[in-house]
């Protein structure tokens, strides 16, 4: 996908955090913004400095928000085109199923050197209902790591086997809410989870239609 920002207003607004720990954590906040005829997009992100791999961390978010932001001016594109040849033929115009919306906020959670940054995204264009998911970025603010899922543990450990079978376990308390086959998706991971840290807690986390219908959501698991 280009990434391509046409058309959007980018601001940095200086809302600054207090810093944590008095070791220079500075926390702002970026707002991209488009409201057009069929487009409307609200994103807000957190810009981080004043430790080691913030600009990692900036880089993950922005590429992240250009990632969706580009997917919604495309399909705001090509609905509105859709919409322009149906209309010209003499059809009826799409109304509200032409527009487009995209919403981004986030949360943050820190614990001592770990950031863990969830950017929740809501994005709408047309069809039964919205959608939304949440990307989750967690990283040393000594170190500058990132980490994937399988860096949080030691080597040696068989955390794999032993965080699929905690999850199993919860959902077979009342597995009504998800597909039938859940046990043998979560499994089918290998332990390759999405994942954040929520201050002393690890949340584990699936997509909606992932292990359960849209209606049950997105799940989660401490």
């Amino acid at each position: 996908m280009k990434k391509v920002l046409p058309f959007i207003t980018v601001m940095f607004l200086l809302v600054t955090s207090i810093p944590a720990y008095g070791d220079g954590f500075l926390m702002k906040q970026s707002v991209v913004e488009k409201y057009a005829e069929n487009c409307s997009i609200k994103v807000l992100t957190p810009y981080f400095e004043g430790f080691e791999g913030a600009d990692n961390i900036n880089r993950l978010i922005r590429n992240n928000v250009m990632d969706s932001v580009g997917e919604a001016n495309a399909m705001a594109k090509s609905l509105k085109k859709y919409n322009d040849e149906n209309v010209a033929m003499g059809g009826e115009p799409l109304g509200n199923g032409a527009v487009v919306s995209l919403d981004t906020n986030y949360y943050l959670s820190r614990s001592g050197d770990i950031l863990s940054t969830q950017l929740s995204t809501y994005y709408y264009s047309g069809g039964a209902h919205p959608i939304s998911w949440i990307n989750a970025i967690t990283a040393n603010t000594k170190t500058g790591e990132v980490y994937s899922f399988d860096s949080l543990f030691s080597e040696n450990s068989d955390y794999k086997a032993y965080v699929t079978d905690k999850i199993i376990e919860n959902i077979n308390k009342d597995p009504s809410p998800y597909f039938e086959g859940y046990a043998e998706e979560i499994k089918s991971r290998n332990g390759n989870f999405n994942f954040y840290i929520d201050g002393n807690r690890l949340v584990v986390y699936f997509g909606l239609y992932e292990i359960s219908p849209y209606a049950a959501g997105m799940s989660f698991f401490a």
